[in-house]
Protein backbone atom coordinates (compact mmCIF):
# COMPACT_ATOMS: atom_id res chain seq x y z
CA UNK A 1 0.00 0.00 0.00
CA UNK A 2 2.86 2.43 1.00
CA UNK A 3 4.10 2.10 -2.83
CA UNK A 4 1.16 2.09 -4.08
CA UNK A 5 0.67 5.94 -2.17
CA UNK A 6 4.24 6.43 -2.95
CA UNK A 7 3.53 5.65 -7.28
CA UNK A 8 0.10 7.37 -7.06
CA UNK A 9 1.45 10.58 -5.38
CA UNK A 10 4.43 10.53 -8.32
CA UNK A 11 1.95 9.84 -10.73
CA UNK A 12 -0.15 12.97 -9.56
CA UNK A 13 3.12 15.13 -9.32
CA UNK A 14 3.92 14.48 -12.72
CA UNK A 15 0.56 14.68 -14.20
CA UNK A 16 0.32 18.39 -12.19
CA UNK A 17 3.60 19.41 -13.55
CA UNK A 18 2.52 18.43 -17.29
CA UNK A 19 -0.33 20.07 -17.04
CA UNK A 20 1.44 23.41 -15.63
CA UNK A 21 3.98 23.02 -18.76
CA UNK A 22 0.96 22.92 -21.11
CA UNK A 23 -0.75 25.92 -19.73
CA UNK A 24 2.63 27.99 -19.97
CA UNK A 25 3.47 27.01 -23.70
CA UNK A 26 -0.27 27.67 -24.36
CA UNK A 27 -0.36 30.90 -22.59
CA UNK A 28 3.66 31.12 -24.42
CA UNK A 29 2.27 30.63 -27.18
CA UNK A 30 -0.36 33.27 -27.78
CA UNK A 31 1.49 35.76 -26.20
CA UNK A 32 3.77 35.69 -28.70
CA UNK A 33 1.27 35.74 -31.73
CA UNK A 34 -0.01 39.10 -29.76
CA UNK A 35 3.81 40.06 -29.67
CA UNK A 36 4.15 39.75 -33.40
CA UNK A 37 0.81 41.34 -34.40
CA UNK A 38 2.18 44.26 -36.58
CA UNK A 39 1.55 47.95 -36.99
CA UNK A 40 -0.90 49.51 -39.22
CA UNK A 41 0.58 51.45 -42.21
CA UNK A 42 1.40 54.78 -41.34
CA UNK A 43 0.36 56.29 -44.89
CA UNK A 44 -3.64 55.88 -44.42
CA UNK A 45 -4.67 53.37 -41.00
CA UNK A 46 -7.91 55.25 -41.27
CA UNK A 47 -8.66 52.52 -43.31
CA UNK A 48 -11.49 51.54 -45.96
CA UNK A 49 -14.68 51.63 -43.73
CA UNK A 50 -15.98 50.36 -40.08
CA UNK A 51 -16.67 46.41 -39.13
CA UNK A 52 -20.14 46.83 -36.76
CA UNK A 53 -20.00 43.80 -34.75
CA UNK A 54 -23.42 43.46 -33.08
CA UNK A 55 -23.37 40.18 -31.98
CA UNK A 56 -23.07 39.46 -28.73
CA UNK A 57 -20.99 36.58 -28.64
CA UNK A 58 -17.56 35.34 -28.22
CA UNK A 59 -15.05 36.46 -31.54
CA UNK A 60 -11.53 34.86 -31.67
CA UNK A 61 -9.26 36.64 -33.07
CA UNK A 62 -6.01 36.15 -35.19
CA UNK A 63 -2.44 37.15 -35.66
CA UNK A 64 -2.80 37.02 -39.61
CA UNK A 65 -4.80 35.92 -42.29
CA UNK A 66 -2.84 32.63 -43.03
CA UNK A 67 -3.04 31.35 -39.14
CA UNK A 68 -6.18 29.06 -38.58
CA UNK A 69 -5.29 29.25 -34.26
CA UNK A 70 -6.91 32.16 -32.67
CA UNK A 71 -4.58 34.12 -30.60
CA UNK A 72 -7.10 35.43 -28.67
CA UNK A 73 -11.04 35.49 -28.03
CA UNK A 74 -13.10 38.81 -27.42
CA UNK A 75 -15.58 37.99 -24.51
CA UNK A 76 -18.72 39.29 -24.74
CA UNK A 77 -20.68 38.68 -21.57
CA UNK A 78 -24.08 39.97 -20.27
CA UNK A 79 -23.71 40.86 -16.44
CA UNK A 80 -26.49 39.27 -14.90
CA UNK A 81 -26.32 40.70 -11.51
CA UNK A 82 -25.45 43.65 -9.23
CA UNK A 83 -25.92 47.43 -10.50
CA UNK A 84 -24.76 46.85 -14.00
CA UNK A 85 -27.18 44.26 -14.38
CA UNK A 86 -28.45 43.92 -18.53
CA UNK A 87 -25.28 45.23 -19.68
CA UNK A 88 -22.30 44.03 -21.39
CA UNK A 89 -18.60 42.86 -20.38
CA UNK A 90 -16.25 43.51 -23.02
CA UNK A 91 -12.96 41.69 -22.60
CA UNK A 92 -9.82 39.83 -24.19
CA UNK A 93 -7.90 37.24 -21.91
CA UNK A 94 -4.43 37.53 -23.59
CA UNK A 95 -4.13 41.15 -25.14
CA UNK A 96 -5.89 43.33 -22.63
CA UNK A 97 -3.38 46.21 -23.26
CA UNK A 98 -3.59 45.46 -26.80
CA UNK A 99 -7.11 45.57 -26.99
CA UNK A 100 -8.46 49.14 -27.82
CA UNK A 101 -11.09 49.06 -30.46
CA UNK A 102 -12.66 51.87 -32.73
CA UNK A 103 -15.68 52.75 -30.91
CA UNK A 104 -17.17 50.67 -27.85
CA UNK A 105 -20.08 50.79 -25.94
CA UNK A 106 -21.01 48.30 -23.51
CA UNK A 107 -24.84 48.85 -23.49
CA UNK A 108 -27.13 50.83 -20.55
CA UNK A 109 -27.78 48.44 -17.46
CA UNK A 110 -31.52 47.41 -16.38
CA UNK A 111 -31.69 50.23 -14.62
CA UNK A 112 -30.23 52.86 -16.79
CA UNK A 113 -32.49 51.57 -19.19
CA UNK A 114 -35.55 52.42 -17.23
CA UNK A 115 -34.26 55.85 -16.46
CA UNK A 116 -33.42 56.53 -19.99
CA UNK A 117 -37.11 55.16 -21.18
CA UNK A 118 -38.88 57.33 -18.34
CA UNK A 119 -36.94 60.56 -19.67
CA UNK A 120 -38.37 59.34 -23.66
CA UNK A 121 -35.16 58.50 -24.48
CA UNK A 122 -34.09 54.89 -25.57
CA UNK A 123 -31.67 52.67 -23.65
CA UNK A 124 -27.62 52.33 -24.86
CA UNK A 125 -27.38 49.59 -26.88
CA UNK A 126 -24.14 46.98 -27.01
CA UNK A 127 -21.99 48.43 -29.69
CA UNK A 128 -18.09 47.53 -30.53
CA UNK A 129 -16.66 48.75 -33.62
CA UNK A 130 -13.22 48.01 -35.37
CA UNK A 131 -11.72 50.46 -38.35
CA UNK A 132 -11.28 48.48 -41.68
CA UNK A 133 -7.59 48.19 -43.83
CA UNK A 134 -8.88 45.41 -45.78
CA UNK A 135 -11.09 42.68 -46.06
CA UNK A 136 -10.61 39.00 -47.95
CA UNK A 137 -14.50 37.63 -48.70
CA UNK A 138 -15.07 36.96 -44.45
CA UNK A 139 -11.59 38.36 -43.47
CA UNK A 140 -11.37 41.52 -42.29
CA UNK A 141 -8.19 42.85 -41.28
CA UNK A 142 -8.89 45.47 -38.50
CA UNK A 143 -7.44 47.90 -36.18
CA UNK A 144 -7.36 46.01 -33.08
CA UNK A 145 -5.79 48.84 -30.76
CA UNK A 146 -6.74 52.30 -31.78
CA UNK A 147 -3.50 53.09 -29.05
CA UNK A 148 -0.48 51.18 -30.51
CA UNK A 149 -2.22 51.18 -34.40
CA UNK A 150 -1.96 47.33 -34.33
CA UNK A 151 -3.59 45.13 -36.39
CA UNK A 152 -5.25 41.69 -36.24
CA UNK A 153 -7.33 39.06 -38.31
CA UNK A 154 -11.59 38.94 -37.72
CA UNK A 155 -13.70 36.58 -39.30
CA UNK A 156 -17.02 37.08 -40.09
CA UNK A 157 -19.13 34.05 -42.10
CA UNK A 158 -20.81 35.32 -44.56
CA UNK A 159 -24.21 34.26 -43.52
CA UNK A 160 -23.80 36.61 -40.48
CA UNK A 161 -25.95 38.86 -41.49
CA UNK A 162 -26.15 40.75 -37.93
CA UNK A 163 -22.21 41.74 -37.88
CA UNK A 164 -21.43 43.80 -40.74
CA UNK A 165 -18.99 45.84 -42.79
CA UNK A 166 -19.66 49.65 -44.28
CA UNK A 167 -17.17 51.48 -46.47
CA UNK A 168 -16.50 55.22 -45.25
CA UNK A 169 -18.96 56.32 -48.26
CA UNK A 170 -21.44 54.47 -47.69
CA UNK A 171 -21.48 55.18 -43.80
CA UNK A 172 -20.61 58.94 -44.62
CA UNK A 173 -23.74 59.30 -46.55
CA UNK A 174 -26.38 57.75 -43.90
CA UNK A 175 -25.36 60.01 -40.87
CA UNK A 176 -27.34 62.41 -39.66
CA UNK A 177 -24.83 65.09 -39.02
CA UNK A 178 -21.02 65.34 -38.27
CA UNK A 179 -19.51 67.82 -36.32
CA UNK A 180 -15.77 69.51 -36.86
CA UNK A 181 -13.23 68.59 -33.77
CA UNK A 182 -9.78 68.96 -33.24
CA UNK A 183 -8.46 72.11 -33.95
CA UNK A 184 -11.74 73.16 -35.86
CA UNK A 185 -14.33 72.19 -33.41
CA UNK A 186 -15.83 75.24 -32.39
CA UNK A 187 -14.30 77.03 -35.48
CA UNK A 188 -15.64 74.78 -38.03
CA UNK A 189 -14.30 73.77 -41.57
CA UNK A 190 -13.91 75.72 -44.27
CA UNK A 191 -15.89 74.81 -47.44
CA UNK A 192 -15.03 74.92 -51.06
CA UNK A 193 -16.65 75.14 -54.34
CA UNK A 194 -14.49 71.68 -55.05
CA UNK A 195 -11.62 69.36 -53.39
CA UNK A 196 -8.57 71.29 -52.92
CA UNK A 197 -10.49 74.49 -54.81
CA UNK A 198 -11.13 78.11 -54.06
CA UNK A 199 -13.13 78.79 -50.35
CA UNK A 200 -16.69 79.89 -50.94
CA UNK A 201 -18.00 80.73 -47.75
CA UNK A 202 -17.04 81.09 -44.05
CA UNK A 203 -16.43 77.56 -41.98
CA UNK A 204 -19.33 75.16 -40.99
CA UNK A 205 -20.19 74.16 -37.41
CA UNK A 206 -22.83 71.22 -38.07
CA UNK A 207 -24.78 69.81 -41.04
CA UNK A 208 -27.42 67.53 -42.13
CA UNK A 209 -26.20 65.64 -45.34
CA UNK A 210 -24.18 64.69 -47.38
CA UNK A 211 -24.73 63.39 -51.02
CA UNK A 212 -21.05 63.04 -52.70
CA UNK A 213 -17.79 61.64 -50.93
CA UNK A 214 -14.45 61.51 -52.62
CA UNK A 215 -11.34 60.32 -51.18
CA UNK A 216 -10.31 63.28 -47.91
CA UNK A 217 -13.78 65.15 -49.37
CA UNK A 218 -17.34 65.45 -48.61
CA UNK A 219 -19.74 67.53 -50.46
CA UNK A 220 -22.39 69.20 -47.94
CA UNK A 221 -25.80 70.77 -47.33
CA UNK A 222 -26.26 72.72 -44.69
CA UNK A 223 -30.07 73.47 -43.85
CA UNK A 224 -30.79 73.00 -47.84
CA UNK A 225 -29.26 76.59 -48.27
CA UNK A 226 -25.29 75.42 -48.75
CA UNK A 227 -23.60 73.57 -50.87
CA UNK A 228 -19.95 72.90 -51.06
CA UNK A 229 -17.08 70.76 -50.50
CA UNK A 230 -15.32 70.04 -46.44
CA UNK A 231 -12.00 68.36 -45.72
CA UNK A 232 -13.43 65.60 -43.38
CA UNK A 233 -9.95 63.71 -43.03
CA UNK A 234 -6.35 64.58 -43.33
CA UNK A 235 -5.22 61.14 -44.65
CA UNK A 236 -4.71 59.69 -41.44
CA UNK A 237 -6.31 62.06 -39.38
CA UNK A 238 -10.08 61.91 -39.15
CA UNK A 239 -11.24 65.82 -38.45
CA UNK A 240 -15.09 65.13 -37.41
CA UNK A 241 -17.22 63.57 -34.92
CA UNK A 242 -19.87 61.53 -36.37
CA UNK A 243 -23.47 61.97 -35.02
CA UNK A 244 -25.82 58.79 -36.36
CA UNK A 245 -29.40 59.81 -35.91
CA UNK A 246 -30.78 62.62 -33.84
CA UNK A 247 -33.22 61.92 -30.73
CA UNK A 248 -36.71 63.26 -32.04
Amino acid sequence: MEIFGALHHMYMKRTSSLLIAALFLTSYSQLSHAQNLTMAPESDPVGIGLLFINKTQDLPIYNSQNNRAAFDTIKIKRIMEGKRKGSFEISTANTKNLFNPYQSCEGSSDEEGKSLINSGLGPLEFRLVFRVLKYYKDEFKVIISEKDKTIAIIKIPKEDSINGFETWEHYLKRVAAIEPIGPYYGKGLPVFDVPDGKQINPQFRIQTHIDSVKGNWLRITDDGKLSGWVKWRDNDKVLVRFIERFIE
